[in-house]
């Protein structure tokens, strides 16, 4: 998300320091991405700073009322190119998405186990958290009236490093209907269990059950991974 935020300040420094609602699509948006191409700028690195400005628009658009400001045009009229993969992991699409939803809903497994996956791939869509991130997560790190929680990243063996990070109203459902089923079973901190000894889901338990929902949805389950979302 680091990166996210250098994005973001550089457009800012190009249109200047103005309210969002004055930003202009063509005056300054798509000035901005013929500014980068000018500079000899790659593809994926134009690509990531029109992403960081859409996901900023999608965080701003749930937040319009709250807020009291109106954005001037919608988060997917901003230029993203297409087929553009990153190396390291293939970014999952919106129809796999929305097949491996599915796959979830039509599952045989415990109705717990079917909610806390749902909220676990849809937080992983809706945030772009790491999946250790995730399972770091506790009930008591989650700020419902901003529909947040705080997360922390150990940048090193002996340093941590804190952020808050945020939803959609959409997700935040999700994750309600999540927590109704798990206060049924148990009182403990961790967000996300594992339902035979009650102990934190781990990184493992979470990409064997992907691979499970892929191959069910007829998905290569060796095309994605958790941090598919991420880049997704």
């Amino acid at each position: 998300m680091e990166v996210y935020v250098v994005h973001l300040r550089q457009f800012v420094e190009f249109v200047g320091d103005k309210p969002i609602e004055e930003v202009h699509l063509f005056d300054d948006v798509i000035r901005y991405t013929r500014h980068l191409e000018g500079t000899g700028l790659t593809d994926n690195t134009i690509n990531l700073a029109m992403t960081s400005l859409r996901q900023l628009w999608w965080a701003m658009y749930s937040l319009e009322r709250q807020l009291d400001i109106r954005l001037p045009f919608l988060a997917d009229v901003i230029p993203v190119k297409r087929l553009i993969l990153a190396r390291s992991h293939k970014p999952i699409g919106e129809a796999q998405y929305a097949a491996l939803l599915e796959s979830i809903a039509s599952s045989t497994a415990l109705p717990f186990v079917c909610s806390q996956d749902l909220a676990i791939f849809t937080l992983l869509c809706d945030t772009g958290l790491r999946i250790s991130e995730l399972v770091a997560l506790n009930v008591s790190s989650i700020d419902m009236a901003r529909r947040s929680a705080e997360v922390v990243t150990r940048k090193r063996v002996d340093h941590f490093k804190h952020r808050e990070t945020y939803w959609t109203i959409e997700t935040h459902l999700v994750l309600l209907q999540d927590l109704d089923k798990r206060q049924e079973l148990t009182s403990s901190d961790e967000l996300f269990i594992n339902l035979q000894g009650r102990d934190r889901l781990t990184v493992r338990s979470i990409h064997r059950n992907l691979k499970e929902y892929l191959r069910h949805a007829k998905l290569d389950p060796s095309g994605f991974s958790p941090h598919s979302f991420r880049h997704g």
